[in-house]
């Protein structure tokens, strides 16, 4: 099983995607693969956030690196550019500054604004404290929103084809009369 970094969603082993918040999903049985290819079992420090960094970096898969450094940790897209190359550069992660975007995200504040119907004022919260993009960030939230039972809400569209449709009869009958 894979947990879902930003919904906790158990996942099947192999998958790449949340099924529940369609986030990227890393499968650390993969990169543990990837990092003792041909070298036995792989160590605990290769299963460590730290080691699978390095091993996608040592491939040649910076971008992959980034993605897995946010993924796990919630950082922001500069906050973990700045980690993945210290980490290449001298083997350690500078520690993160206090109120640093990524830093944390307070679920219940998040959950606050959705139970009050903010469901846009909780994805900028959540895209300010996360860094993650707008999508991430309204997959992230609607996952909460769903794990706490509250109406996600849909995107309107259903209620805009039932006003055409309702215009479009009216205007039929009137033309028929």
């Amino acid at each position: 099983m894979i947990r879902c970094p930003f919904c906790d969603h158990k996942n099947p082993t192999g998958a790449t995607h949340c099924a529940e918040c369609k986030a990227e999903l890393f499968d650390p049985d993969a990169a543990a693969a990837d990092v003792g290819a041909g070298a036995g079992a792989p160590s605990a420090e290769a299963n460590s956030l730290d080691g699978r960094v390095l091993a996608l970096v040592r491939g040649g898969r910076k971008i992959e690196a980034i993605k897995l450094y946010r993924d796990v940790t919630g950082a922001g897209l500069k906050e973990a550019k700045d980690a993945v190359e210290a980490l290449e550069r001298d083997g350690t992660v500078p520690p993160k500054r206090a109120g640093a975007a990524g830093s944390g995200v307070d679920n219940a504040e998040i959950r606050d604004l959705l139970r009050a119907g903010q469901k846009i004022r909780a994805i900028k919260l959540y895209r300010e404290r996360t860094g993650t993009g707008l999508a991430d960030s309204k997959n992230a939230v609607e996952a909460m929103a769903r794990a706490e039972g509250l109406p996600v809400g849909g995107s309107g569209c259903s209620s805009a084809v039932l006003s055409l449709l309702v215009i479009a009869f009216v205007l039929g009958y009137l033309a028929a009369r």
